[in-house]
């Protein structure tokens, strides 16, 4: 097998067909097919089948993968020692993490590193814990910073991570809601209630979820929603109740509601691919740990 031949089938995986891949890699499909034949011939096994339109690996065709991206990712840890060689002049980092962290902890953290490498592109794309990690793991992202529970993670030897600072959520309403004037309830006195969600796939959705479960109470989901401010505006107009970050609640018209006998909090972390560290992401950690003591 070729380096070029792993190229193609990480591609044909990671664009989910042939046609895709091809286009991604500006060669033609049937180069494509050519060479996973040729990779099949050699191996004596099949590495794709059929679903309808789409393919999906084999055994085979998911231990030649994994080759694959184990090779995709040592090319990359030399190229950027290469890189590292030289000062951090000029380059680009990749950032991914959600809503709240985006706008209540990233912004200062990137300023001071943008004041320090002024010609160093800074990127950030947000979405949910799991899309992050799979993000890192292919090589899009750089940088993650996470909300937790990390054990999810843990056979990901690749991955490393620290945890920062600590984020509570408090039950969000308008203040003309009826517990607009109250300041603590009980979960049960959610029964009934409408609430404004974040999808099932995100760490703060499990954890609720898991809070609703525990006190025996079902959760009435009126809406589920990946963006926090989206969520946060239909609070506003009286769509239903929502557990958000308390450090949005307390920068809004909203009104905040402690559940329980205790706070709600997921830790945040830095996650980033262990297999070789850029000198970016190392420069991007210690300011973000900085910025993490100073605002706990």
């Amino acid at each position: 097998m070729e380096i070029r031949q792993l190229e193609m089938l990480i591609a044909v995986v990671e664009k989910k067909g042939y046609m895709s891949a091809g286009e991604h890699l500006h060669v033609s499909h049937s180069a494509i097919h050519r060479q996973i034949r040729l990779i099949e011939e050699e191996l004596g096994e099949k590495v794709f089948v059929r679903q309808g339109r789409k393919v999906r690996l084999t055994e085979t065709g998911k231990l030649v993968a994994e080759l694959g991206l184990r090779m995709k990712r040592e090319v990359n840890a030399v190229l950027q020692q290469i890189k590292d060689m030289r000062e951090l002049a000029r380059g680009s980092l990749r950032i991914g993490t959600g809503t709240t962290s985006l706008i209540f902890f990233l912004p200062p953290v990137i300023r001071s590193f943008r004041k320090k490498y002024p010609n160093f592109d800074v990127h950030v794309a947000t979405g949910t814990a799991d899309n992050l990690i799979q993000d890192l793991l292919a090589g899009h992202l750089d940088l993650g910073l996470i909300n937790e529970p990390i054990n999810e993670w843990a056979g990901e030897k690749h991955l490393c991570h620290q945890r920062l600072y600590a984020e509570e959520f408090v039950l969000a309403v308008s203040r003309r809601h009826h517990f607009g004037r109250r300041h603590r309830i009980d979960w049960s006195d959610l029964k009934g209630v409408p609430i404004v969600s974040f999808p099932r796939a995100t760490n703060i959705r499990r954890l609720i979820d898991a809070y609703f479960e525990r006190a025996c109470v079902v959760a009435e989901i009126a809406m589920e929603l990946e963006n926090e401010e989206a969520i946060e505006k239909m609070i506003d107009i009286s769509m239903g109740a929502g557990f958000i970050a308390k450090r949005r609640v307390l920068k809004s018209r909203l009104h905040s509601v402690l559940v329980g006998d205790a706070p709600i909090v997921l830790n945040v972390a830095a996650v980033w691919n262990g297999s070789y560290t850029p000198r970016s992401v190392r420069e991007f950690l210690t300011l973000c740990r900085a910025h993490a003591s100073e605002h706990p």
